[in-house]
């Protein structure tokens, strides 16, 4: 799951779908959260073909692709607390823009600049209201045999993070360098380098807002890959990083150092595999180690990804991911965690324009204390499950309904929880 701990379930409600037919080489799973927001789920639009991508906008070299994406719902819970929860009807608006220019399509040699910005209001409590900025940049060069990209994003959003069971204010940068060199037609090999900044902030109604741990994450993986035949592709490969964290949660032990630093390592093989033309695969298996500032270690501990889709018949369509990764906590000093989870989804068109899904899945966090802290550990269990229809009017414009229910469960019932949300979305894409 490349995932983050900011609630991503709601986002969309079939894009999971594509996102796991569409992995060949898998996420590092020391990979850090980073925000993602609470807006009613989109369609992927799955009938756009390439010609229609062609009806790009453009200015001179550059295409542009304005976008739209308007929600509206109702939600019972909106900070993720046990009690008292604050009910609302919420409203978000997203306009946007993609401006590429080059082989963008093919990702040739590019560049691409996607800006989205999200206005939300609350009918009751307009104190959440807020204006939110997704800016994302990405260019490659692709040579005879050596493949270069750069990326760059930055976020600045309001909304629900799981981990803390709070509502937060998150900013995050993150900056991805890629390298692929091609020695044949079987092996290549890959170096590639991510930063991550994350900062958090606990927004409280009628009291003062917390300041959450603030995570900044540098690491550097290396791949060789093998692909054994045109179906299978194998690769084995080792990551390390280093967790620069920053405490302004509790606990607070005198002579402790709160938020110790971490270095780790991880050693792993991945392999993806197209079974069929309706069925592909995809997974890697490692061991992650960790080092903290006082002198502690953690590991091995063992980490996973497996990913799958499925397109049973031709308008169904099935995917499932299982995991298990390492954490920094954002809501507790002096602890990390082990994720361990499941998500899947299925989705079946009906007449054409119609589409029915319910996208569920499950996660268990295991915290544990770093270096030479001494909170207490917990374990928590989260549960979600999203049903949604909607009706996709033409090739660019659709809409549905949905209703989403999770909850949490823990050895601290002050981050426990349920909601539910039910509400409308339209996107448009030009």
């Amino acid at each position: 799951m490349k995932r983050t701990d900011m609630d991503k379930s709601i986002r969309t409600a079939v894009n999971f779908i594509t996102i796991s037919a569409a992995i060949t080489a898998l996420v590092p799973t020391a990979t850090a959260q980073v925000a993602n927001l609470d807006s009613a789920p989109q369609n992927v639009f799955e009938n756009e073909s390439e010609e229609s991508l062609a009806k790009y906008l453009s200015l001179g070299p550059v295409s542009v692709r304005p976008h739209l994406n308007v929600s509206a719902y109702y939600d019972d819970n909106l900070t993720l607390k046990d009690g008292p929860e604050l009910e609302d009807f919420v409203w978000r608006i997203s306009p946007g823009a993609l401006f590429g220019a080059g082989e963008f399509r093919d990702k040739g040699n590019y560049v691409t600049l996607d800006y989205t910005p999200t206005a939300a209001f609350y009918t009751k409590y307009s104190e959440y209201n807020s204006l939110d900025h997704m800016v994302d940049f990405n260019a490659g060069w692709k040579m005879s045999k050596l493949t270069l990209g750069i990326g760059q994003s930055y976020e600045i959003a309001n909304g629900k993070q799981i981990e803390a069971s709070a509502f937060v204010e998150q900013e995050s940068f993150v900056t991805k360098l890629t390298s692929m060199y091609e020695f044949s037609e079987k092996t290549s090999a890959e170096l590639n380098g991510r930063q991550m900044l994350i900062d958090s902030t606990d927004r409280v109604i009628k009291g003062a807002d917390t300041r959450l741990n603030t995570i900044n994450q540098w690491e550097i993986e290396g791949w060789g890959n093998y692909k054994q035949t045109e179906k299978l592709t194998l690769g084995a490969g080792v990551i390390f990083g280093w967790r620069d964290i920053v405490g302004y949660t509790s606990p607070s032990v005198q002579d402790v150092v709160d938020t110790p630093n971490q270095t780790f390592q991880q050693v792993a093989v991945r392999s993806a595999y197209d079974v069929s033309e309706k069925l592909e695969v995809s997974g890697s298996l490692g061991l992650f180690f960790s080092q903290f500032q006082d002198g502690d270690d953690k590991g091995p501990t063992l980490v996973f990804n497996l990913a799958g889709s499925w397109r049973p018949l031709e308008n169904t369509f099935v995917s499932a991911e299982a995991y298990r990764r390492d954490f920094p906590s954002y809501s507790t000093a002096g602890q990390t965690y082990t994720a361990t989870g499941f998500r899947t989804s299925v989705r079946q068109r009906l007449f054409d324009k119609y589409t029915a899904s319910i996208a569920t899945g499950y996660e268990n966090s295991d915290y544990s204390n770093t270096g030479g802290t001494a909170g207490a550990d917990r374990t928590d269990d989260y549960f979600w499950i999203r049903p949604a229809f909607d009706c996709e009017f033409t090739e660019r414009c659709n809409a549905g309904v949905f209703y989403q229910f999770r909850t949490k469960s823990s050895d601290n019932s002050a981050v426990e929880y349920s909601n539910n949300q039910l509400g409308v979305y339209t996107n448009y894409k030009f």
